[in-house]
C-alpha cells in the first residue's frame, strides 16, 4: 500500500481517471444528505464489495453511477481488487485489513471533497444560472403535497439557501420538527398553520410567518381547500437537518 498522495499523482497522469467527475444528481445527493452520511454508506460499499479475499464479480462489482461512492470509486482506482493493485498496491487474494479499509475510505473522501470545492467554484464564475424547472422532492405528511425545489441542494446544488413551492391538500398534517434552519414563508393561496411550543399561527393569502432554527414547529393546512405557499429556507433545506419527530 502507498502514499495516498503517491497514488493521488498516479491518477492525475490518468486520462481515464480523470475523465470522471461528480455533477448532477451524484452531486445533489451528495449536497443533499451531507459527506458523513454518504461515507457511512460507502464503509457499507466496501466491506460488501471490495474487502472480501475473492469479491463477487471483481472487475464488475462497482456501477458507473447512482450513488457519488460508486463514481469516486472509480475516478480512485478502489472499484475492484485489480485497479486498487495497480494503482494503490494492495494485493489481491486476501480481506482487506482494517487499515487498508480506512486507506481506500481516505482516498474516496479526499476526492469526494475535491468536487464538492470543485462545483462550488463553478457556480461562483457564472454571472446568473437559470433554473428551467424545478426538482420534485419527497413530503412528509399524513396526505400527499407536492414540493418543488427550484433553488436548493438538490435542484442547483445550493447549500446556503433553498426556495420551493409548496402545494398541501386539505387536511394535511406534517410531523412537528426542530430545523437547524430559519424558515421564511410566503402564503400565495389558502390557510397555513404553524404551531410552535408557543401557540398557533393561521397565515392567510398575502401573509408571511418567521420560524427560527432550533425551535420546534409544525407544519399543516386545516383548510378545505388546502394551501401554496412559497418556503425560503436559510440555510438550505436538507433531511438531515430537518430532525423530525419520530
Amino acid at each position: 500500500m502507498i502514499d495516498i498522495e503517491r497514488a493521488f499523482h498516479r491518477l492525475a497522469s490518468s486520462a481515464f481517471r480523470w475523465k470522471f467527475r461528480l455533477h448532477g444528481r451524484e452531486l445533489a445527493y451528495l449536497e443533499t444528505w451531507g459527506m458523513d452520511r454518504v461515507m457511512e454508506q460507502g464503509g457499507k460499499f466496501i466491506d460488501e464489495r471490495l474487502a472480501p479475499a475473492e469479491p463477487r464479480n471483481d472487475g464488475r462489482q462497482t456501477p458507473w453511477g447512482n450513488h457519488p461512492i460508486f463514481v469516486a470509486q472509480h475516478a480512485t482506482a478502489t472499484c475492484c481488487r485489480g485497479c486498487l493493485e495497480k494503482v494503490h498496491e494492495i494485493p489481491k487474494g486476501h480481506e482487506l485489513t482494517e487499515d487498508e479499509k480506512v486507506y481506500v475510505l481516505q482516498a474516496i473522501r479526499q476526492w469526494l471533497e475535491s468536487q464538492k470545492r470543485e462545483g462550488r467554484r463553478r457556480k461562483r464564475f457564472m454571472a446568473a444560472i437559470h433554473i428551467s424547472r424545478p426538482t420534485i422532492v419527497q413530503a412528509a405528511g399524513n396526505k400527499p403535497k407536492v414540493i418543488e425545489e427550484f433553488i436548493g441542494r438538490v435542484n442547483s446544488q445550493t447549500d446556503d439557501v433553498s426556495v420551493a413551492r409548496m402545494k398541501s391538500p386539505g387536511g394535511w398534517v406534517e410531523p412537528g420538527q426542530m430545523p437547524e434552519f430559519d424558515e421564511y414563508t410566503i402564503v400565495l393561496r389558502g390557510t397555513l398553520r404553524v404551531t410552535t411550543r408557543d401557540g398557533v399561527i393561521d397565515v392567510h393569502a398575502g401573509q408571511a410567518v418567521i420560524a427560527t432554527g432550533g425551535e420546534w414547529v409544525q407544519y399543516s393546512t386545516p383548510g378545505p381547500d388546502g394551501a401554496e405557499y412559497i418556503a425560503v429556507c436559510v440555510p438550505a433545506f436538507s433531511p438531515g437537518s430537518v430532525h423530525r419527530d419520530s
